[in-house]
């Protein structure tokens, strides 16, 4: 059976902006102060990760022939390259809060993900691209479907920034997988990405999150 094309499922290249107040602190739940860091940490990869995704699905975009996957590809790029712009915006005013931090793991994303671009496979990429998606299909779902718990006391705007990112993420979840199952499809380096994947976001956004709390 062909895959079912993510455009049916209303993709959406969303310009947003979020406003976010003078005094809003990094702890910005402060019924949660703890999750507020961990969703930091994991923002500062953004800027990173995300235009390697889009890097990515260009490079692929070369051997794609179907046109409605290639349609698929164009949107999912939109949504990427409209994420990671305002993460950039909230990482900013993370850094003007005085965390030191902040520059010291951008250098370190930043350096992952050129290194992943520059010295590995296509393969390696596009398993990695396909197996972070699969991790933020699953997160999204429960940020969204724990949102009260998670949320209630937020600062709307991070709030907003975040949901608003994870709403896209499910949006655009199988793009990423038709792209490796029309140019690969070896079930062994899905696997292998989900997992490389996985380990390594979670690896610098507990390194990120220690760090944050010093």
């Amino acid at each position: 059976m062909p895959p079912t094309p993510a455009a049916d499922q209303h993709m959406t290249v969303r310009r947003m902006r979020f406003p976010y107040p003078v005094g809003l602190k990094a702890w910005w739940n402060p019924a949660r102060p703890e999750f507020s860091h961990v969703v930091n940490a994991a923002s500062l990869g953004m800027p990173y990760l995300e235009p390697y995704l889009i890097d990515t699905m260009r490079k692929a975009k070369e051997s794609i022939t179907d046109p409605e996957l290639l349609k698929d590809v164009d949107l999912y790029i939109g949504q990427e390259s409209t994420h990671f712009r305002q993460h950039q915006q909230w990482n900013k005013r993370l850094a003007e809060l005085g965390y030191k931090a902040v520059p010291k793991m951008e250098a370190l994303l930043k350096a992952d993900y050129e290194a992943f671009g520059r010295n590995r496979s296509f393969a390696f990429n596009v398993a990695y691209a396909e197996g972070f998606e699969a991790m933020a299909l699953t997160i999204g779902h429960m940020l969204v479907e724990e949102r009260e718990h998670l949320f209630g006391y937020a600062d709307p705007a991070v709030a907003s920034l975040i949901l608003w990112h994870f709403v896209e993420e499910i949006e655009h979840k199988t793009v990423t997988y038709d792209v490796f199952k029309a140019l690969d499809g070896r079930y062994a380096w899905r696997i292998y990405g989900m997992f490389y994947a996985m380990i390594h976001i979670m690896a610098r956004t507990r390194q990120g999150y220690r760090a944050m709390l010093i």
